[in-house]
């Protein structure tokens, strides 16, 4: 996942620079088979500290990405 998000950054920024957010939303959508895959097959909160804390930034990585993209905090019920 770290890798594949460190890939499409470029895009993402690219794709922001142009105000394209539909590039850059579609971009950051080809992580979900990956977020998947973390959340379906790893334990986050692991019981060793450095581990969890790694995943956790790894976690907090992908949703800064998404923020550059998506205010999803302003969608209410």
């Amino acid at each position: 996942l770290f890798e594949e998000s460190e890939e499409i950054q470029p895009q993402i920024d690219k794709s922001l620079d142009k105000n394209n957010y539909l590039d850059a939303l579609s971009a950051i959508g080809t992580l979900r088979p990956a977020v998947d895959r973390l959340f379906d097959a790893v334990m986050i909160n692991d019981n060793d500290p450095a581990v969890r804390s790694n995943r956790h930034r790894l976690i907090s990585k992908i949703k800064k990405q998404v923020k550059k993209v998506a205010d999803f905090s302003a969608i209410q019920d």
